[in-house]
């Protein structure tokens, strides 16, 4: 027999628990008197009556009532009696209870408003409200971009952009719905850009703009990101809009700077090239937003050339057209006349190309191309190969010199006066010294080697001495 207070095994016959001295049976009421719910049981005259458990028992005069016998525990002689404490059923538990149920409860209720919250369909319709009130930079953070580093992907630029190429609108109604054939759709836009291993969705936004009865639609692209909101919930966030591939933007002469709505372009995102033997560097920033950006080129001795540029309709393509700064033009076009003017007389001196070759570049010097025109100036001037008149002395004066059209491209006009002797035709002519003045207009190009501005071209040739 167990007792039923402390659980001690006891002999079967035993009355007290030999461990706590706890009553194991009712040598007067068995347990079936005990148990006999709503059953009457009466007493002798004198008796005194007991409760337990909702019934009336009755006992004989003296004895104790079955609940004190229960309490009572058991005592040797001269001990003093063991008193079990009563338990006591405070509201302390039911308040306890009470709360954990509530906190489970408000646990719920919390997280299902936390993944509405960040639901797909809650994020698409806060990134579309943002845009429609002109708040750029709230609706950036609902934006996830292609993977790697695009400087020209950072929110400061998205601003930039929408400034320049959107507006706020008002709107009396919108209601978000999820397209159900996302696959179908996301293939007709693949150019997107998704990952091919992302969740993704297509949402509809079916709108009224105000003042308006006509509805219109906007379809937006929400993809799961690899994080997690607290560990528990996808984060969705709506994918690159706004944003295009940029493989090549545009292509500017070598050593010139580049920015693009305010931000230099970084020299890992420039490749160099070579066309048509003029050195570029190519833009290529991977990734911009569509739109008009402002694109500004810097080079020394150049003046900065401004222009929009939209990466989703065109790429400006090469950009040529950078103009000297008028103190760089006033520089050349001194040059430019003490140039002409070496050439003029190493030709008339019949002076060897190398000893004028410093005059230009190491391109046209490899090539030979001014070699050769001015051995055919160097000719014309003293009479050689046919030529009837040779040149006794020049003079230029009048000079004006002109920008041209290229970024190293001046027009060189002025007047030349002549002095030369000219061989009769036949027995009876004879040789005679004539002076001639006329105007004159050539094209010089100069390129900058180092810290040198230097001829590209031979700007005099025998046509533009030649008498008729």
């Amino acid at each position: 027999m167990f007792c039923p207070e402390c659980g001690k095994k006891n002999e079967e016959a035993a009355i007290f628990c030999e461990e706590c001295g706890a009553r194991l049976i009712d040598d007067q009421y068995t347990a079936e008197e005990e148990n006999a719910g709503g059953q009457q049981f009466y007493q002798q005259p004198g008796q005194q009556p007991y409760q337990q458990s909702g019934q009336q028992f009755y006992q004989q005069p003296g004895q104790q009532s079955y609940q004190q016998s229960r309490q009572q525990s058991y005592q040797q002689p001269g001990q003093q009696p063991r008193v079990r404490p009563k338990k006591k059923k405070s509201g302390a538990a039911k308040a306890l209870i009470a709360e954990v149920i509530l906190g489970v409860v408000f646990a719920a209720a919390l997280g299902v408003m936390v993944s509405r919250q960040f639901s797909p369909e809650k994020v698409v319709e806060n990134y579309w409200k943002a845009m429609k009130a002109g708040n750029w930079s709230t609706a950036y953070d609902y934006c996830e971009f292609p993977a790697g580093d695009h400087p020209f992907l950072s929110k400061q630029m998205f601003i930039n952009a929408m400034e320049m190429n959107r507006e706020s609108e008002e709107y009396s109604s919108c209601k978000v719905r999820k397209v159900q054939d996302s696959g179908d759709f996301a293939r007709e836009y693949d150019s997107v850009g998704i990952p091919e291993d992302a969740s993704y969705a297509v949402y509809e936004i079916v709108y009224t703009p105000k003042d308006s009865s006509e509805q219109r639609k906007e379809y937006i692209f929400a993809v799961s990101s690899e994080e997690k909101k607290f560990l528990i919930w996808d984060q969705w966030k709506v994918w690159a809009p706004e944003c295009v591939p940029v493989n090549t933007f545009l292509s500017v002469p070598a050593g010139s700077k580049i920015s693009i709505d305010n931000l230099q372009v970084p020299d890992k995102l420039l490749e160099e090239s070579v066309e048509m033997g003029i050195q570029y560097v190519n833009v290529q920033p991977g990734y911009m937003f569509a739109g008009d950006h402002q694109v500004k080129i810097e080079k020394e001795d150049y003046l900065p050339y401004y222009m929009l540029a939209d990466p989703a309709e065109y790429s400006p393509g090469r950009i040529d057209a950078l103009l000297l700064d008028e103190e760089m033009q006033e520089e050349i076009a001194e040059q430019l006349a003490d140039d002409l003017d070496k050439i003029l007389q190493a030709a008339m001196e019949q002076k060897k190309f190398r000893s004028i070759e410093d005059c230009f570049t190491e391109e046209s010097i490899r090539s030979e191309e001014a070699k050769s025109v001015y051995d055919e100036l160097a000719e014309c001037m003293n009479g050689e190969n046919g030529y009837s008149q040779t040149i006794l002395s020049i003079e230029i004066s009048d000079i004006e010199v002109q920008c041209g059209g290229n970024n190293t491209d001046f027009r060189v006009c002025g007047t030349m006066k002549e002095s030369a002797l000219r061989s009769g035709y036949g027995w009876y002519s004879q040789d005679k010294i004539e002076e001639k003045e006329r105007s004159f207009d050539v094209l010089a190009t100069y390129k900058k080697e180092g810290d040198e501005w230097k001829l590209d071209n031979e700007p005099i040739r025998s046509d533009d001495i030649m008498w008729y």
